[in-house]
């Protein structure tokens, strides 16, 4: 409740790990914090998951799920525990941790969480000082956003989508009739020679590098980028918005910066930053959540304290 840190504990997984394995490591690490704390289980408040969406597949959620269907998830850890869990997409759990509403307590703030990876987009959103509960399980709705009237259609989503054209895979299908060494070394070499899946950093860096049988595609999707974040900023009256796992250089923020300005958006180069965490911030994030659902929203009461009443 104080945001005090009990210890830290950092294991290893894999492609290969099981679920079943990943719930042993975690359980098997929250043992050692208790014992190393010198408490027990039946004085811990709730623990918090967070679900990171390229590891839904493997324990048996989805970005695109609903809250309640984490719950079988916690479960399995409230079994093995015997605490309450919560559990939630860990975007959003990213999102309440960067959020600090003892700065914002007079006035309620707006911010947004976009997060990156292969599959496409994913929002985290703090609204009125209160982190949005739609977001907590399905982070995907972001790429239903129209950034290319008339552009690709991909199933499921309108033409000129988010998923149909600045996703990885999305941005790969456009560069396939250019992408090869010859016409475009440097995207070549920063892909590894792999052109299944090209991001937009990668994109934006070969451009800067020389490639110039991209630079039309690579301005293309820099518009529709700075398109998507206007649109966040003016869905939710943003304050902030935050880039996650994007792989941006700085000077890929200076092209999109640059970008933003000369299409009048200058108001929204200022408030966009990249965030970079190397577990430490997503733990916050994880115990703030099990503070929110465990203590302040039950008025949580330890056993030695209803004995006392």
């Amino acid at each position: 409740v104080t945001n005090d840190t009990m210890g830290k504990r950092e294991a290893d997984i894999n492609s290969k790990t099981t679920r079943e394995e990943v719930v042993d490591i975690i359980c098997q690490l929250c043992s050692e914090l208790v014992e190393y704390n010198s408490i027990t289980f039946d004085r811990v408040v709730a623990m918090g998951v967070g679900v990171m969406p390229e590891m839904a597949a493997k324990m048996g959620t989805a970005p695109s799920m609903e809250l309640s269907d984490y719950d079988s998830l916690a479960e399995i850890f409230e079994k093995r525990l015997n605490v309450p869990v919560y559990a939630a997409n860990a975007i959003s759990l990213l999102t309440l941790e960067t959020f600090n509403i003892r700065e914002h307590v007079q006035v309620p703030y707006n911010m947004v969480m976009l997060a990156a990876d292969q599959s496409g987009y994913h929002l985290g959103v703090v609204y009125n000082n209160e982190v949005k509960e739609e977001f907590l399980a399905n982070t995907t709705e972001v790429n239903k956003l129209c950034v290319n009237p008339g552009g690709r259609l991909h199933e499921g989503y309108c033409n000129g989508s988010v998923m149909a054209e600045l996703t990885p895979y999305a941005i790969a299908y456009k560069a396939s009739d250019r992408y090869c060494e010859a016409l475009t070394p440097a995207l070549y070499e920063l892909t590894g020679g792999n052109g299944e899946y090209i991001t937009l950093a990668q994109m934006l860096t070969a451009m800067e590098n020389g490639d110039g049988e991209i630079e039309d595609l690579a301005s293309s999707l820099l518009h529709e980028f700075c398109l998507m974040l206007n649109n966040l900023k003016v869905i939710y009256n943003a304050e902030k918005i935050c880039l996650y796992n994007f792989g941006f250089s700085e000077r890929n923020m200076e092209q999109i910066r640059t970008c933003l300005i000369a299409n009048a958006f200058s108001d929204l180069a200022d408030i966009i930053e990249q965030y970079d965490t190397k577990g430490k911030r997503l733990s916050r994030g994880c115990s703030a959540y099990a503070i929110q659902c465990g203590f302040f929203q039950n008025c949580y009461i330890m056993p030695d304290d209803e004995e006392d009443e």
